[in-house]
């Protein structure tokens, strides 16, 4: 497109808007327009200001590039849609499409007037630090240590200790012991079945049956 052609669609677009019952709002969303509503804006300012030649790619003198109308609009649109491009890439985006190479200070300047300056993106860490109690240190300590294991073979070894034990012997024929039961004055039918309760439980009372005799 000639840069005559730009000029023309721009004006008739603006005409059109103009002529149009609707609100700039509800025609940019309800028509296919070519440039935003910001740049709409923008050129009927420069129209206003200083006609259709306002519109045209102007230059300065010397190797300083002026950003021209068709920079900005080009400029306007690539940030619209990407917020998050960086200068030095809206620099070289630039210099593949128009062969002309703008300053950074000069992008920076005029992101910052038009409010489109750089939005980073947002990056997850991949690392999240999260609090941790002493319990978990303790823990991965004991696994890495292996002291763990060293307390469940050193229980397991006693407890085959104590049921190798002559008294563990001596204890394994005494029945389940049921503490609520003799609270009450009763005794299990296991327990009375017992010999040693058996040959003991009139003990005291043969022994004083003898010493009256």
């Amino acid at each position: 497109m000639s840069e005559e052609e730009r000029i023309c669609e721009i004006l008739n677009t603006i005409q059109n808007i103009k002529e149009s019952e609707l609100p700039v709002t509800t025609y940019f969303k309800q028509n296919s327009v070519p440039f935003t509503r910001k740049q709409y804006y923008r050129y009927c300012r420069i129209l206003k200001k200083s006609g259709e030649d306002g519109l045209h790619d102007k230059r300065k003198d010397g190797n300083y590039t002026k950003l021209t109308e068709r920079i900005k609009d080009y400029i306007i649109s690539t940030v619209t849609e990407n917020r998050s491009i960086s200068t030095p890439q809206l620099q070289g985006k630039i210099l593949n499409k128009f062969d002309v190479k703008i300053s950074e200070s000069s992008l920076n300047t005029f992101r910052a007037s038009v409010s489109l300056t750089r939005i980073p993106l947002h990056k997850e860490p991949k690392y999240k630090l999260r609090k941790s109690g002493g319990g978990e240190i303790l823990t991965c300590l004991a696994f890495f240590t292996g002291i763990i294991e060293i307390y469940t073979r050193t229980i397991i070894e006693r407890v085959n200790e104590i049921r190798q034990s002559p008294l563990f012997e001596q204890n394994k024929n005494i029945g389940e012991d049921y503490p609520d039961v003799r609270s009450r004055g009763k005794f299990t039918t296991e327990y009375n079945q017992l010999k040693s309760v058996r040959e003991n439980r009139f003990g005291s009372l043969v022994s004083r049956v003898a010493v009256n005799l």
